[in-house]
């Protein structure tokens, strides 16, 4: 039985006789039996890379490193890019990783996030709102805000004062509109960039047109931040950054009767509410082409 590799004699003896020869061993022909792919489900950001590791088993019980050989391709190229093991991230969303390596392949999931937005918000900027009791659905009003930089720092970055508004629960006591603590969630209504920075023990004074759409009782607060983020939104509970608007029904428009249209035979009138003006153009057509019959009828007689 051969135990490893290599070549060796062989002697026999018999009745005084002696016989040789030679043996040579071969070893069996080592074949991969197994590829693995690692990780199998990380998560990145746009941008990063992930690195995968391809390892090859073999059928001597030993395994080798097969990541910078192995033919690598992902499922969906609009998501990620993979070059010798390495992906990198192009868009959200999930996609596969194949490599392949001697006959043999495996596979991953791989699954890329936008970057998170990092929220910077000026708490120091404190707005004071004034807007009127209460208005019409639909109709335009402005909200006039006086932004105060009560910190010992200039603003000198470019910022967005962001207007929010949630529609909350009210009840009615004689002709004043009270807002219960009962709210829905707050909604960005408008931004209104301010371009010039705003100093350190400054103030400064705007108005942006606004409107509400329908009848409800609203509360409505600014936020200064870099930019309009609508995520967020209720990181501030200053009391005086709200102001409170009652949106009454849109009054009613009146519109003018159309004229009434006499009826066929006793010269009387109906409203074209009651009935469709469609069958008595008709009708009217009708008894016109009759009386153009017996005009030509009567013509022929003659």
């Amino acid at each position: 039985t051969g135990s490893a590799a290599g070549t060796t004699g062989v002697t026999a003896t018999w009745n005084g006789m002696t016989g040789n020869a030679s043996l040579t061993v071969k070893a069996l022909p080592v074949k991969i039996t197994k590829l693995e792919v690692t990780p199998k489900e990380p998560t990145i950001f746009v941008g990063e890379i992930q690195e995968y590791v391809a390892i090859a088993y073999y059928s001597d019980s030993t395994k080798k490193d097969v990541t910078k050989d192995a033919s690598w391709t992902i499922s969906d190229s609009s998501i990620a890019s993979i070059a010798k093991g390495k992906a990198k991230g192009l868009s959200a969303g999930k996609t596969g990783v194949k490599a392949e390596f001697e006959g043999l392949n495996d596979t991953a999931k791989l699954t890329v996030q936008d970057m998170p937005v990092e929220i910077k918000t000026y708490q120091d900027l404190t707005p004071q709102l004034a807007a009127p009791d209460q208005v019409s659905a639909g109709d335009k009003f402005n909200l006039k805000v006086t932004l105060a930089n009560i910190g010992d720092e200039d603003v000198t970055d470019e910022f967005t004062a962001n207007i929010y508004v949630r529609k909350v629960d009210d009840k009615k006591s004689g002709e004043v509109t009270i807002a219960s603590a009962n709210a829905e969630g707050w909604t960005l209504l408008k931004s209104h960039v301010v371009k010039s920075g705003l100093k350190a023990g400054a103030t400064m004074n705007f108005e942006v047109p606004l409107q509400l759409l329908e009848k409800g009782t609203y509360e409505i607060k600014v936020i200064a931040d870099e930019d309009n983020i609508t995520a967020d939104v209720d990181r501030s509970n200053n009391q005086d950054q709200k102001v409170t608007t009652a949106v009454k029904e849109e009054e009613p428009v009146t519109v003018p009767d159309k004229p009434r249209i006499p009826k066929t035979g006793d010269g009387s009138v109906i409203d074209p509410k009651e009935t469709n003006n469609v069958p008595y153009m008709l009708l009217a057509v009708l008894l016109a082409v009759i009386a153009l019959a017996r005009k030509l009828t009567r013509n022929k007689e003659q």
